[in-house]
């Protein structure tokens, strides 16, 4: 939230009038004793201390938890505990899956995600490698359209707001590392007998859709020090896997 951005596409108020919706939908008709409660709070500064307050002046486990980054509402952090689940592309579509609410104006939100003219810098949480050009352009997926380390920070061509469903998302909904999708790519066998060569000979360009690099600085083993890797062999996917049959 502290890139100029943000500040540009005024991104803050459309956080803030989400938040609002959300509690105005939320409480209804049915909550006055705790709607009554918020408008006589009239909290308009120091928001955290106001939190803080509430929470037994600090010691409540509610504030115990938000000065942590660990979420208070059950549901949000039941998703965040028990992440592995996998959901047909078809809920998108489904009626009954879109929200009723939305912003008033979503334009400044869909040019946020959608617009090339970003002028974001480098802060102190920028760590190496995306700070590196040379690297940039080697190993990011079309690297080598970017003319400089400002431009990692575009987003145009790999995610976008989505109305309907108001929800930011990749613009394909795969899990890819390579935008390889030539027959040539599709149709080939690789030869795995000697995997120091296949690892050598493995470029970008060769890679499936879900197959990325795996770089190991200061390698000395039998293989090389760049080797691939893919999704399908990650410990997020594998567990996704194994947790789905406890999850009905």
């Amino acid at each position: 939230m502290n890139r100029d951005s943000v500040k540009q596409y005024n991104i803050n108020n459309f956080i803030s009038e989400s938040e609002s919706l959300d509690i105005v939908k939320a409480l209804g008709q049915d909550n006055p004793f705790l709607t009554k409660k918020i408008k006589e709070y009239n909290v308009t500064e120091n928001y955290e201390g106001f939190l803080r307050h509430i929470s037994n002046q600090g010691e409540g486990i509610s504030w115990q938890n938000f000065i942590r980054g660990e979420f208070n509402t059950p549901y949000i952090k039941n998703d965040i505990n028990n992440p592995f689940l996998f959901y047909k592309g078809t809920i998108l579509d489904d009626n009954t899956a879109l929200p009723n609410l939305g912003l008033k104006n979503e334009d400044q939100t869909i040019n946020y995600f959608g617009n090339t003219n970003v002028s974001d810098q480098f802060d102190f949480t920028d760590v190496y490698p995306l700070t590196d050009l040379g690297w940039c352009k080697e190993y990011l997926a079309n690297g080598n359209a970017i003319q400089s380390e400002n431009d990692v920070f575009k987003t145009n061509t790999t995610l976008e707001y989505n109305t309907p469903i108001k929800l930011v998302k990749n613009k394909d909904l795969l899990p890819i590392t390579n935008f390889n999708y030539k027959s040539s790519v599709f149709s080939q066998i690789p030869n795995t007998s000697n995997l120091k060569t296949f690892y050598e000979n493995r470029t970008i360009g060769e890679q499936f859709a879900t197959e990325g690099n795996v770089i190991y600085n200061g390698y000395n083993g039998q293989l090389t020090e760049t080797q691939t890797t893919s999704i399908l062999n990650t410990p997020i996917f594998i567990n996704a896997i194994q947790e789905r049959p406890f999850s009905g």
